[in-house]
């Protein structure tokens, strides 16, 4: 089977179209595509850069992006060969003979002789009685307390689905914590203990959750919000206070 770079260079080449058509159709680099139909992955932090780089170059090409993603994933969980079974060894039983079977006899026989003259001893009689009429003592066990489970504060977790190139600022807990240019495809997810306030260049190409809850955003393309999530008054931990959305400060943010 090719490899993701392969099949991707050739899907570009029979469309005739250069690296750098489709660097600045879909806001990468040239180089980040070099490695990629380099199959040379490297490059980026984590595999979900990636996959969005991958996915945002098939769609380009008109290529249906789980051909691509197929191979990529080919590559890192190639499936391993079933090892060989070792042989199970012979089953060896314990064998009986005749002077086993005559060796347990006596020895039953020797247990036997050994009960009955004890209850015919009268010693062995009033020790018994003894034993019996001597109550054991009760064992008081301490009660144990159950170990103090300190529960950690619940935190406020937020995620992010791109699906067209957007520019994004985050504030945690009022500090100034991730600026960058985000590819389509890519997926984010961060959490703070109380507050957030994003700023978004492209309201329409992402999807945000809070807490697992929608948060509801214009869907106009190149629309710039600034939300503090969730309200100051906390009673909607999905709901948001829009801010007058300003020009984005882009000297933090980083390309793919």
């Amino acid at each position: 089977m090719e490899t993701p770079g392969q099949f991707l260079r050739e899907q570009r080449e029979e469309r005739g179209k250069s690296l750098e058509e489709i660097a600045a159709q879909i806001n990468l680099r040239t180089d980040v595509l070099r490695n990629l139909e380099a199959d040379l992955f490297n490059f980026a932090p984590a595999p979900v850069y990636v996959v969005g780089a991958l996915t945002a170059y098939a769609r380009a090409l008109g290529v249906d992006p789980s051909e691509v993603l197929d191979r990529y994933h080919g590559m890192l969980d190639p499936q391993p060969s079933e090892p060989p079974k070792e042989p199970e060894p012979p089953h060896r039983g314990f064998p009986i003979g005749r002077n086993g079977i005559i060796g347990a006899a006596v020895l039953v026989v020797l247990i036997v002789l050994v009960v009955l003259l004890g209850r015919r001893n009268p010693t062995f009689r009033e020790e018994a009685a003894m034993r019996e009429a001597v109550p054991e003592e009760a064992i008081e066990i301490p009660a144990i307390a159950p170990p103090v489970v300190e529960t950690a504060p619940e935190r406020v977790v937020l995620q992010m689905s791109v699906h067209e190139s957007t520019w994004v600022g985050l504030e945690m807990d009022g500090e100034k914590r991730y600026s960058a240019l985000l590819a389509p495809g890519a997926w984010r997810r961060w959490e703070a203990d109380s507050t957030f306030s994003i700023t978004i260049g492209n309201a329409g190409g992402v999807d945000l959750t809070l807490d697992g809850e929608t948060v509801d955003l214009p869907r106009q393309r190149g629309r710039v919000v600034m939300l503090d999530l969730p309200e100051r008054d906390g009673n909607d931990r999905a709901g948001g206070r829009q801010r007058r959305p300003a020009a984005p400060d882009t000297t933090g943010a980083r390309d793919l």
